[in-house]
């Protein structure tokens, strides 16, 4: 009896510290671009538990908000980020269509980039885009203001701009 005592302590403890680690640490950052039209350009950025949205354009709210996360959708993204780092992601998917918005996406942990890429958005792995849908999503509840110059989005500096305006669209030739 001692022995099982002994034996399913370790297993606890080996536990706790694997739901630990799996729960903390790792930063996720998106940065959209814009297109001829509407597309939404924006940033997102999740910390601990708490996500930041930098709304720029198209958007039904504009500039630097975060929300605070429950820990059921904490258990949601870390499934979603486990399964991210199980594919083989590319550093990029792009496409042949000049107008499609784009999406760069940095996953790190301290300072040790894990996986970025950036992506046409009719082409992005599922896996992304879902991640990117969920935290979009959290944006429709409880958003509070944010001090803009108190979080920085790497994702929009790779963009190499911090606002993007597409280019005109080529002109019809009417002939």
């Amino acid at each position: 009896m001692r022995k099982f005592g002994t034996t399913f302590l370790m297993v606890c403890s080996i536990l706790a510290s694997f739901g630990c680690q799996r729960n903390a640490d790792y930063i996720v950052e998106y940065s959209t671009t814009g297109c001829f039209g509407d597309c939404p350009v924006l940033d997102i950025k999740l910390i601990e538990d708490e996500v930041f949205y930098n709304f720029i354009e198209h958007h039904r709210k504009e500039g630097v908000f975060y929300s605070k996360i429950s820990k059921e959708q904490r258990n949601v993204i870390n499934d979603l980020i486990t399964r991210i780092l199980e594919k083989d992601i590319k550093e990029e998917y792009l496409g042949d269509v000049v107008d499609a918005p784009a999406t760069y996406f940095k996953l790190y942990r301290g300072e040790d980039t894990l996986l970025k890429t950036n992506y046409d958005d009719y082409i992005a792995p599922k896996i992304l885009d879902s991640l990117y849908s969920y935290l979009l999503g959290i944006s429709e509840n409880n958003l509070t203001s944010f001090e803009a110059e108190s979080i920085h989005f790497s994702t929009r500096k790779d963009i190499g701009i911090e606002t993007f305006s597409p280019p005109p669209p080529p002109e019809k030739n009417n002939e």
